[in-house]
């Protein structure tokens, strides 16, 4: 199976709790005020609940440079998925 480029997203399961969703093979779009609003309150939520990647959830929501960043990681990604000797 060819790896592909993780993304994170923290969300809720109604069997399993809060976790982090990884695996967006395709880039997502940036966050809108509201959705960083809604994503700060759920990290409060999640740091007064004590869970325990309260400390790290949205750290990089108002880097600007964060989404050059994930562009840089997809072409790597893609590099190595192209070359078998990588």
């Amino acid at each position: 199976m060819k790896s592909r480029l993780a993304e994170a997203r923290l969300c809720y399961n109604q069997n399993y709790g809060y976790k982090i969703e990884i695996l967006c093979p395709t880039p997502m779009p940036p966050m809108s005020e509201e959705e960083k609003a809604s994503s700060r309150r759920l990290i409060e939520k999640l740091k007064a609940e004590g869970h325990p990647l309260a400390e790290v959830a949205g750290m990089s929501m108002d880097d600007p440079t964060f989404d050059d960043f994930l562009a840089e990681m997809r072409e790597h990604r893609r590099q190595v998925e192209e070359d078998p000797n990588y």
